[in-house]
């Protein structure tokens, strides 16, 4: 006979028994334990999708970060701005940030635990819902699906000495099956040590002008307030409603003090300018998700926007002995727009099917009135846009293919503009699993772009008495073309991510300097073509077990032609940025560089700032505290641009803010969570309406 059980010896026993009879017999198990020298788990933080890459925290980011904000530094090809809170693609482009599938934005990631956070889905190419939305990539933060229901959460981070903070507010709380949510952000900045500086050359009368204008002391300042209400009524498995009204309140003023040189010489000429603008945007969103049956459902999500602009500007460029050039505008504009959108969807094995319908509404009403001209135009916007997306997987291959139909209209009486531009949208995603750790990744697709109402507009706005900005009444829409190929491996110690990249667009709009009267104009017109090639790496290193030191790199060779009617740029640049991260207990001092890189557009050549900070941060319990310097080793934030190869102008601009130099910061994040957990669920639809749509100063 032999008696055994897992976690205890084995009893082998020989027992003789006449025929017939029984004998009663007790034993007795002996635990068996067995000393392991070690037990290793094996698993990965990161997995692969054709559509998407769904990256899990480890331990030591939720351990080091102080919100979910700074927990997305684990994403390849993503910029995190610490000093105005900005998350964008590392070549600059915008990102759409969703929670549980909610529009989202960065305040609300400064208010979410590290340790909230089950999961967080990379949309490198955004998906097929999201084809109109004017974004790089996306990226959706899952939280774990059973919170404290009640949280409050503050994250403060200002400046002792310089007018600089970012100050966020979230409160949350539960009752039965409904949650309530409210949400405040404010961000200020009061600057008072900034200069701009800018120089002008070209040809009168066969003459060669140099006029350059000195910087004086000019003060910028602006106030942001964002005020968030948020509820949601869900039973799980059944259906979820919820609503939000959000309300975003801007104002802002500056302006800017020059001596003026011609040729080298001051004949005591100045200029002042003071510009001033307000901005006010309600939203209403409103949610509904039915699930029909285990494997489909149904959403519906209808978003209404309202803004209102006003914006005021003034010129005056005074020499002794000339008269006197003055210039003034107030721009007052109002645009009402309507995003509907409904999915339908299916589940069949690995293979999920969205059928999706989504209409934009628009209507905007616009009054200039300026010293070189009055203007009123009113317009009307709308698009509809139809998707088919499939998304799945075959063994090693997983995939996302969508096809979608784009209607956009714009119609202008006083432009006298009317278009009506259909499209087609195609994407296509395939992946290959090398093997455990590694995969090769193919994305394609054809994007629509249309043309802004500040683009189309034909008003003038005046910088200087020989410099000028217009819209034109002309443009049209194109098309954008987009490839990439991508090798992903994922080790214990390290992730890396390398691409190669394509980019084309025929009848790009693109800037192009204009000679007008006795002035120059910069506008916008559509050139012949753009085509961009670049190759990017990017690498998360973790060396030691302990993670005591991570190092972040990003890498980018880029090469930029634009064609256009007129002439022919192309430039060869490059852009890195690295971070170092050292962790002993609950301390982590944190250390950023990104280069100043360049961005070429047609006739004008942006050179974004250089970005450096470093930050000691403590971190015990639901309580981080930190400070730091941003700026340690230069003297100002500044940003550069100037006109590249025009033949008729070259220009310079640079605008230097003293204030960000060395500029000491202090951070503080404390949450704490009380009442019942709640079930929280994924919105499947997420629409907003960023485009004021309306005219705008520079």
């Amino acid at each position: 006979m032999i008696l055994a059980s897992t976690g205890y010896k084995t009893v082998k026993d020989t027992i003789m028994i006449p025929l017939s009879d029984s004998i009663p017999i007790n034993y007795t198990l002996s635990p068996s334990i067995n000393k392991l020298s070690e037990v290793v788990v094996k698993g990965t933080l990161t997995k692969r999708y054709a559509d998407k890459d769904v990256y899990f925290l480890p331990s030591s980011v939720r351990k080091n970060s102080s919100s979910a904000f700074d927990a997305l530094k684990i994403l390849p090809y993503i910029t995190i701005d610490n000093v105005n809170r900005k998350i964008s693609t590392a070549n600059g482009e915008n990102v759409k940030i969703l929670i549980n599938g909610i529009n989202s934005d960065e305040s609300e990631l400064l208010t979410l635990k590290p340790s909230d956070i089950a999961k967080i889905e990379y949309y490198e190419l955004p998906p097929s819902r999201f084809a109109t939305d004017n974004v790089g990539s996306v990226i959706n933060v899952i939280t774990k699906q059973v919170t404290q229901g009640g949280t409050m959460f503050v994250n403060l981070q200002n400046a002792p000495f310089t007018g600089f903070g970012n100050d966020q507010l979230r409160v949350k709380y539960n009752k039965g099956n409904n949650q309530f949510t409210f949400a405040y952000s404010g961000d200020y900045r009061n600057y008072k040590r900034r200069d701009a500086n800018s120089s002008y050359s070209y040809m009168e009368n066969n003459n060669l002008v140099d006029k350059v204008k000195v910087g004086l002391d000019s003060p910028f300042e602006y106030t942001d307030h964002n005020l968030w209400f948020g509820f949601i009524n869900q039973q799980t498995n059944k259906y979820v409603f919820s609503a939000s009204l959000t309300t975003g309140i801007h104002t802002g003023s500056s302006s800017i003090a020059q001596n003026i040189l011609l040729n080298n010489v001051s004949y005591g000429s100045k200029s002042i300018s003071s510009n001033s603008d307000k901005e006010y945007r309600p939203s209403l969103d409103l949610y509904f998700e039915k699930k029909i049956t285990k494997n489909q459902d149904i959403t519906f999500d209808v978003v209404s926007t309202y803004f209102h602009i006003r914006q005021s500007s003034n010129y005056l460029e005074q020499a002794i002995n000339d008269a006197p050039f003055i210039n003034s505008g107030d721009i007052n504009g109002n645009k009402f727009s309507s995003i509907i959108e409904g999915i339908y969807s299916i589940r069949k094995g690995k293979n999920l099917l969205n059928v999706g319908v989504r209409g934009y509404f628009a209507n905007s009403n616009d009054k200039f009135l300026g010293s070189a001209n009055n203007e009123f135009i009113s317009s009307k916007t709308n698009s509809l846009y139809e998707y088919v997306e499939l998304i799945g997987g075959i063994h090693k291959w997983s995939y996302q293919l969508s096809a979608g139909s784009i209607y956009n209209g714009f119609q202008s009486v006083q432009l006298q503009k009317k278009y009506n531009f259909f499209s087609f949208r195609p994407s296509l995603n395939v992946s290959y699993a090398l093997n455990p750790h590694s995969q090769l990744k193919l994305t394609s697709l054809i994007d629509p772009y249309m043309p802004q109402l500040s683009q189309l507009s034909s008003n003038i706005i005046f910088e200087d008495s020989i410099m000028a900005y217009a819209g034109n009444p002309a443009l049209k829409p194109y098309n954008k073309y987009e490839a990439s190929l991508t090798y992903a491996l994922n080790m214990p110690k390290y992730n890396l991510s390398t691409s190669l990249n394509g980019f084309y667009a025929g009848s790009i709009i693109l800037p192009e300097y204009m000679k007008e009267n006795s002035y120059f104009v910069q506008t916008f017109v559509n050139q012949k073509w753009e085509k961009k090639v670049s190759m990017d790496m990017d690498l998360h290193l973790s060396p030691f077990k302990s993670k005591w030191v991570e190092l972040d790199m990003y890498g980018e060779l880029y090469k930029t032609i634009n064609k256009g009617i007129d002439f022919e740029n192309n430039r060869v640049d490059y852009q890195y940025q690295s971070s170092l991260t050292f962790n002993y207990s609950n301390f982590s001092w944190i250390c950023y560089f990104q280069n100043g890189y360049n961005d070429l557009q047609g006739e004008i050549l942006q050179m974004n700032a250089a970005t450096t900070y470093t930050s000691l941060q403590y971190k015990k319990n639901n309580l981080t505290l930190a400070c730091g310097l941003y700026y340690p080793f230069e003297k100002s934030w500044n940003s550069t641009s100037e006109s590249y190869k025009s033949p008729i102008i070259q220009i310079k601009e640079r605008t230097d803010i003293y204030d960000n130099g060395h500029m000491l910061f202090f951070n503080l994040v404390y949450n704490f969570s009380f009442g019942r957990n709640y079930q929280v669920s994924q919105k499947k639809i997420s629409n907003q309406d960023n485009d004021p749509g309306i005219l705008q100063a520079k």
